[in-house]
């Protein structure tokens, strides 16, 4: 087993993304990835958390997504356990909860929940050229939409 930290994670989600076919969503893979990390960071600078599991998670978060999107943060956790094997609740908790209809119970996930959501908004030109080739052709500024309401939506829940 491999020892799980900052690099090792950020090492394998690299991997894993550099396995994919070359295209637009791999790219889009490892920039969101990179911007969900420098973003969750930003958020939990003035916060009592632990800032190297979060960071560990914002690198794993979307790994299965090289393989499949559906159900992709279960997977992912199963993908993680079985490179490193047993991870810490709070490293599970962001990964199998950074979706926006699922509840993370500790403040490391509700902090990738919301950092996932920015780094979309952030990365809005590659969002846009990856989901408009997709299943959302010619709906792109839609998604947005639907992505803004959804960080809101977030956002109230936690009251920040």
């Amino acid at each position: 087993m491999v020892s799980l930290t900052k690099a090792s994670a950020r090492k394998f989600a690299l991997e894993e993304f550099a396995k994919m076919k070359p295209s637009v969503e791999k790219k889009f893979l490892v920039q969101h990835t990179k911007g969900v990390v420098k973003t969750a960071l930003k958020l939990a600078k003035n916060k009592k958390v632990d800032k190297k599991s979060l960071e560990i998670a914002c690198w794993l978060h979307d790994v299965a997504r090289s393989i499949q999107s559906e159900n992709h943060a279960q997977i992912g956790v199963k993908m993680v356990k079985e490179k490193f094997g047993k991870i810490n609740s709070i490293i599970e908790d962001c990964i199998s909860n950074h979706g926006s209809s699922k509840d993370p119970q500790t403040e490391e996930g509700k902090i990738i929940q919301v950092a996932d959501k920015l780094s979309i908004m952030n990365d809005f030109k590659l969002f846009e050229i990856v989901f408009a080739k997709e299943k959302y052709k010619g709906e792109s500024l839609k998604m947005i939409d639907y992505v803004s309401k959804d960080l809101i939506e977030v956002l109230k829940r936690y009251k920040w």
